[in-house]
């Protein structure tokens, strides 16, 4: 009877152990990941043109928003821009199209970033695609520190200033003469077509009748 009340005792005991381990490398991963993300780490874009970029703008990754501008600042005659990205996890390929669009009915602008190929994280090194790394591979992702070029996208100014361009156009009285010109030239060589056409149907009938008086 004390035997079978020991290894009751010692089953419970290794029980609690077990469960004791689990909770505590539980706790660890889970301390770990909070660590992760509450990191993170900063990269620059360079523009030629700010395109309505501003401390606080949005930076997406596909779609999603991963972090925002904290800062501009001039460089060789470029806006640089310093960028958030939070949490560390968040991998962004070097190859990628950066570009700062503006949406939306108050003509927000924001920052996009798009990888143009596919990216297979897991056939990499874990510390070359880790952007706080120091061994992080600047030609595989863009690690802390790092800059990338950006180019101004779809921007309501310039979209202003087209359509003002087009209706001054549409106001040039020169635009409608030159169209009405145009259009007549148009007319008399369609004119002319159709008498050419005439003229050739009238020689191809009189081939035709001499053609026949010489079968005769």
């Amino acid at each position: 009877m004390m035997k079978k009340s020991r290894k009751i005792v010692e089953g419970y005991l290794g029980l609690f152990i077990i469960l004791g381990a689990s909770l505590f490398f539980f706790v660890i991963f889970w301390i770990t990941q909070l660590k992760l993300i509450g990191k993170s780490y900063r990269i620059y874009i360079e523009f030629n043109n700010a395109a309505g970029v501003h401390p606080g703008t949005l930076v997406r990754y596909k779609g999603s928003s991963i972090g925002k501008v904290t800062s501009l600042f001039y460089k060789n005659n470029n806006i640089l821009t310093a960028v958030e990205i939070r949490p560390t996890t968040i991998i962004v390929p070097k190859n990628s199209f950066v570009e700062a669009n503006q949406s939306g009915l108050l003509s927000e602008t924001i920052i996009d970033i798009t990888p143009l190929n596919n990216f297979n994280y897991l056939s990499k090194n874990s510390t070359s695609i880790n952007p706080l790394s120091k061994h992080c591979n600047n030609d595989i992702i863009i690690c802390n520190e790092s800059y990338i070029k950006g180019y101004k996208g779809l921007n309501y100014d310039d979209l202003v200033r087209a359509t003002t361009r087009i209706s001054q156009r549409f106001d040039d009285p020169n635009l409608f003469e030159n169209f009405n010109l145009l259009l007549q030239n148009t007319i008399d060589l369609t004119d002319n077509l159709a008498q050419l056409s005439n003229e050739l149907n009238s020689i191809m009938q009189i081939i035709k009748s001499q053609i026949e008086d010489i079968t005769k």
